[in-house]
């Protein structure tokens, strides 16, 4: 499932998520998290999640620049640091304690969740940003959607006539009986049947906000 945002002049996809046998994988586009970790224009940066069978759920991150090249890999418990340097690779492992500072340490809980076929709510991660005037801040990294490639697993919501929103997209596993709730937003929603005790739900949440920034 892919969540697509139509904007005044393009479609965006900016996070996918699906289930295939064995694990839940999800993936953030655009130059977000890049930002927030403070890396320069230069450095390409791709991120991704996994909630594998077994339940030891990851956050998968690599930057490139040139010659370097780094694989971090967050566990509930540890952290895989792996580093590329002209070709030369080498391995470093952390404990969570030891990367606490870094804002990669944040996506991931300090627990390890229930097994697949045991989890009953799971949340994952949520990307945040402002709309104004039916866009928001672009960047070469955006994944651009023609039309005529949308499919019917695709969630797009049209942002094109808000004027100042704030925007949060996320995904959560939950059992079919219950139910995301939130008070005061507009909510959007695809779900994806897992089993007949589980779904994987993409969300999408706006609500009016007072922040003037894109």
């Amino acid at each position: 499932m892919r969540l697509i945002l139509k904007t005044k002049d393009r479609l965006v996809n900016l996070f996918w998520v699906f289930y295939k046998p064995q694990m839940v994988m999800g993936w953030f586009a655009g130059d977000f998290l890049k930002k927030e970790l403070g890396l320069p224009d230069e450095f390409h940066l791709e991120s991704h999640f996994t909630y594998p069978k077994d339940g030891n759920f990851h956050f998968s991150h690599k930057s490139m620049r040139g010659d370097y090249e780094e694989f971090i890999t967050v566990y509930w418990d540890k952290v895989k640091i792996k580093t590329i340097v002209n070709k030369i690779p080498s391995v470093e492992w952390k404990t969570r304690e030891e990367f606490k500072e870094n804002i990669l340490g944040h996506m991931v809980p300090q627990f390890i969740p229930e097994p697949l076929e045991n989890v009953k709510n799971y949340f994952f991660g949520t990307l945040g940003f402002n709309i104004i005037n039916g866009e928001f801040r672009h960047s070469k990294y955006d994944k651009i959607i023609q039309e005529k490639d949308i499919t019917n697993d695709d969630l797009v919501v049209d942002v094109s006539k808000l004027s100042n929103h704030m925007v949060n997209i996320s995904s959560l596993l939950r059992e079919p009986d219950s139910q995301f709730g939130a008070i005061n937003i507009e909510l959007f929603s695809k779900i994806q049947k897992i089993s007949d005790s589980l779904i994987l739900e993409l969300l999408c949440m706006i609500n009016p906000n007072t922040t003037n920034e894109g």
